[in-house]
């Protein structure tokens, strides 16, 4: 019982750590769709950022289970007081994972819907609220960096929400959407010399 366990302890950070290299692209994406993502939207974006946090998380847990097979297996009484650092060591990389999964925006019929990278539950945005949208490229050397989408409120207040690459394709979609109701669009380009 007792080698067993311990090759537990060996595997389970071996693979927790390699496994934060892929995971974080096959655990956001799928649960975001399964919690958050609604039939209704015609445009759901998932920031990079919260692969990068997952990544991270993933691999403190790992590193936090090393550390805990290490202080565990040198340590001759097996005491309470480990198992509780233990846990509570580990929560930070799930809180990580958490706000990982639960930062996303999209857009449907009925308007916008966020969940900011530090917050749990959702805010939204209704399209009469909405005066405009102002798509910024930011692009070096001739290559699009990043778009941002800011979204012009009634209330002189504004929405940012930035974006990896050109959206292409999404742009002309959101575009379309915006001026069937009658929402203004524009697009400005920022170009940087590297």
């Amino acid at each position: 019982m007792k080698k067993q366990f311990d090759s537990i302890l060996i595997a389970v950070p071996i693979l927790v750590i390699m496994s934060s290299f892929f995971l974080p692209f096959v655990l956001v994406g799928p649960v975001q769709q399964a919690l958050f993502q609604p039939e209704s939207n015609w445009f759901f974006y998932t920031p990079f950022i919260n692969y990068i946090i997952c990544f991270a998380s993933l691999l403190l847990l790992g590193i936090i289970l090393a550390v805990f097979r290490y202080i565990y297996a040198s340590t001759e009484q097996k005491k309470p007081l480990l198992h509780l650092v233990f846990v509570l060591a580990l929560i930070p990389g799930v809180i990580g994972v958490a706000f990982s999964v639960d930062h996303y925006y999209y857009l449907d019929d009925t308007g916008i819907a966020y969940s900011g990278l530090l917050q749990f539950g959702q805010e939204s945005e209704v399209w009469e609220d909405v005066e405009s949208l102002v798509f910024v490229t930011k692009s070096e050397n001739g290559k699009a960096k990043g778009t941002e989408l800011i979204f012009k409120l009634e209330n002189n207040t504004g929405l940012v929400f930035n974006a990896s690459g050109y959206l292409s394709d999404e742009r002309k979609l959101i575009q379309g959407r915006l001026n069937d109701l009658d929402i203004a669009t524009d697009s400005v380009f920022e170009q940087r010399e590297s």
